[in-house]
């Protein structure tokens, strides 16, 4: 079975889902900011993209946290 700690720091335990969670959302951003920087302004672009980023991590949380409640 793999192990769920990916490495230790400084006795704080970093595990592979914290990591895929960071690596998603970086995914998601630059993604974002690049395929919508062919259509509009580089500014508002940005903006939006930190929007969506911020309201869809809080989201994400939110609905994990629920859909873990109902499931266990």
């Amino acid at each position: 079975m793999i192990d769920p700690v990916a490495f230790t720091v400084f006795g704080w335990s970093v595990h592979w889902y914290g990591i895929l969670w960071a690596a998603g959302f970086a995914l998601f951003y630059f993604v974002a900011l690049r395929h919508g920087g062919r259509i509009l302004n580089r500014q508002s672009v940005a903006a939006e993209v930190d929007a969506l980023l911020f309201y869809g991590g809080i989201g994400a949380l939110v609905g994990g946290r629920i859909g873990y409640v109902f499931f266990y």
